[in-house]
């Protein structure tokens, strides 16, 4: 998905903004193993840091939040980096 300079591949970037409605990003943690973790949600911010602001925002929380029915969102979808 992400080349070795950290780009979204073009065939992933075109399927996230034309679906962007169909995607959300989410990891588990690991005990015991933060680098790994550090990296995974570093890829994280990578992927969604590509595609246009509002395909961004669903994949990053929207569409997780819209599939949980959440009426508040976290603190963290509230800031814009």
């Amino acid at each position: 998905m992400l080349d070795n300079d950290g780009v979204v591949a073009p065939n992933w970037k075109s399927l996230f903004e034309e679906f962007q409605h169909r995607f959300f990003i989410g990891t588990d943690v690991k005990l015991g193993d933060e680098d790994t973790d550090y990296q995974i949600a570093e890829a994280h911010r990578r992927i969604v840091r590509q595609p246009p602001s509002n395909a961004a925002r669903k994949i990053a929380w929207g569409n997780a939040a819209k599939l949980l029915r959440l009426k508040k969102l976290p603190v963290a979808a509230n800031h814009e980096e």
